[in-house]
């Protein structure tokens, strides 16, 4: 990738598990005159999203498959991706190190650190178990940590989320918050099927698909799940009575929202939601998990629904089927909010940071 000497250079890890992938190939289609080195660690990012991310001229995409610190017994691993990524901060002369993770910000880089916060295994276990994680995760909130307290600058994706690390991790004063963004559609959502979709993997606890079963067998509509059913463990989660899409890439999952009606959520924990944010920009209406996070994003523009209780989410999603006027309102509503997280706005936040790390001149941002 050729390098002028007037480009911000920004070494970005990522990985291909989550949303942390939507969010790192949106800021850099958001900010084409920013030179964006994107390191890859754990699994490998499938051929579409590969294909996306070299698509872009601004972007360099490296792999490798080591262990993430989130992972079983990942540190050996974590400590060869840290040699690494300090490497690469070398070879390309990167201006900022932008980390979607933690523990690495401990590291002597060069450039400053900025660390965005997408979610953590601390808080994660008390949104799911109500409990302090086990010992067996010591040695992960002790590098997360001391990651967070030498960053240069922690990022995060809603106000309840830092607060919650916060909570764990006591005060960060050097955080702020800024809300994740995505392209506005490109098609209008036309042509709406009678279907009811959710993302998430089955088999995750956080994500909580498995309530939807109850549910789907009292609803005139079907509940699609898009989602991989088999666990880390070799397991297969089962899908009863919904209806198994298994695992899509990203125009796959456009395409079934543009279809969708009503995207449902009934997650336990969820920094921001990403999958939320795509369904309500292609016209879903949006029924979700009563919790902090989603309340935060989506105001009034959503349904809210108690996780746990299968009943309840039946009923609130029936009453929508049902109420076709009160179905079209909330899509209209969703949509409309969803446009207030647009990839330009999360651009701008992150370029003034970057700005404020390197004074570096500011590039030009494309609409989004």
């Amino acid at each position: 990738m050729p390098r002028t000497s007037s480009a911000l250079h920004v070494l970005i890890t990522a990985d291909a598990v989550g949303g942390v992938w939507s969010y790192v190939y949106e800021l850099c289609r958001a900010l084409p005159d920013v030179r964006f080195t994107i390191a890859n660690m754990g699994p490998l990012p499938s051929a579409t999203q590969q294909k996306a991310a070299c698509d872009l001229k601004n972007v360099e995409l490296v792999c490798r498959e080591y262990r993430l610190e989130w992972m079983e017994a990942p540190w050996d691993d974590v400590d060869r991706a840290g040699a690494w990524l300090c490497d690469l901060a070398r070879e390309c002369a990167a201006d900022v190190v932008h980390l979607n993770g933690y523990s690495h910000a401990v590291l002597d880089f060069a450039a400053p650190v900025v660390v965005t916060a997408h979610s953590c295994v601390q808080t994660w276990w008390r949104a799911v178990h109500g409990t302090q994680a086990p010992p067996g995760w010591n040695e992960y909130k002790r590098r997360v940590h001391e990651g967070l307290r030498v960053a240069r600058l922690v990022i995060v994706p809603t106000r309840a989320f830092l607060l919650q690390l916060e909570d764990v991790y006591g005060a960060l004063p050097h955080a702020r918050v800024v809300y994740n963004g995505h392209a506005a559609a490109a098609n209008e959502a036309l042509g709406k099927e009678p279907l009811v979709l959710a993302v998430g993997r089955l088999w995750d606890e956080a994500k909580n698909i498995q309530v939807l079963a109850g549910a789907a067998a009292q609803l005139p509509w079907p509940i699609m799940v898009a989602g991989s059913a088999l666990a880390p463990d070799g397991t297969q989660a089962a899908p009863n009575s919904l209806r198994s899409l298994g695992v899509l890439d990203r125009e796959e999952l456009f395409a079934w929202l543009r279809r969708t009606s009503v995207f449902v959520s009934p997650a336990l924990y969820e920094p921001f939601g990403y999958g939320a944010l795509e369904a309500a920009l292609q016209g879903c209406a949006l029924v979700l998990s009563d919790i902090e996070t989603f309340h935060e994003v989506w105001g009034d523009a959503a349904l809210y629904v108690p996780p746990k209780d299968s009943a309840a989410i039946q009923r609130v999603l029936a009453e929508l089927i049902a109420a076709p006027a009160r179905l079209t309102t909330m899509s209209r509503s969703a949509r409309e909010r969803a446009e207030r997280y647009s990839s330009t706005r999360m651009a701008h936040a992150y370029l003034a940071a970057y700005r404020e790390l390197t004074n570096a001149q500011s590039p030009h941002l494309v609409n989004a």
